[in-house]
């Protein structure tokens, strides 16, 4: 997500964290991952584009 963005990790940890970007928690409890849907990525993108 951050190489698609441009940006660092802890950018992209950040803005799940502050609830800018919905996640989804894929996985077990050993190796959970964070999966961010393709229109809530695509809607993020439009509101910071000019």
């Amino acid at each position: 997500m951050a190489t698609l963005l441009a940006v660092s990790r802890d950018y992209v940890y950040d803005l799940i964290n502050s609830g800018q970007l919905r996640v989804a928690d894929v996985g077990s409890s050993a190796r959970v991952k964070k999966r961010i849907r393709a229109d809530d990525l695509q809607a993020f993108i439009e509101s910071r584009t000019t």
